[in-house]
């Protein structure tokens, strides 16, 4: 929207004056006022990701260490409890445990690197699914605990706790 009023009112100049004549340098009133329109709204548009940076206004995207701690220990329960999976009581999914394993795995490392998760493959998706929904109860259960112990604060326990929320939503609507 912006420099539409100056573009409409560089159009609306008439082409030809009352006496006859065309309107001197019309084209290049509206030539010139498209250009400063453009130019202004380039000129700006680039340089307020700098502006924004410079004067430190900029949302800050890292996870904060605490964050990296909690999310760290609550992978490697997570990991701990798959191991301890694989030996006892689920020894016949073995298949699907190893996945889970490695996808729990990448997550930890990610942890290190950047955040995020990635999705694995998996060969029998409804044992996958139980077993991570068991997982994912121990990984609920590691931060509560930390929070209780004063090891988190409630917004690293509400962020991480939506991201598990969401991996269970995720996994019910593509998957019901």
């Amino acid at each position: 929207m912006r420099g539409v009023i100056a573009l409409a009112a560089a159009l609306s100049l008439p082409e030809q004056l009352d006496d006859g004549a065309a309107f001197p340098q019309r084209d290049v009133l509206i030539f010139l006022t498209f250009c400063v329109i453009l130019v202004t709204l380039v000129a700006q548009g680039l340089s307020l990701p700098f502006l924004i940076r410079k004067l430190g206004l900029a949302a800050k995207s890292e996870i904060s260490e605490e964050e990296r701690q909690a999310r760290r220990q609550m992978l490697l329960a997570a990991i701990n409890k798959i191991r301890e999976l694989q030996s006892t009581e689920f020894s016949g999914e073995e298949e699907a445990l190893v996945d889970l394993l490695k996808h729990y795995q990448q997550r930890l490392e990610e942890t290190q690197m950047a955040f995020g998760t990635r999705a694995a493959e998996v060969v029998n998706y409804e044992q996958y699914r139980r077993l991570e929904s068991h997982v994912r109860a121990v990984e609920r259960s590691t931060i509560l605990r930390m929070r209780d112990r004063n090891q988190i604060n409630d917004n690293v326990l509400r962020v991480l706790e939506r991201e598990l929320d969401m991996l269970d939503a995720r996994h019910l609507r593509t998957h019901p």
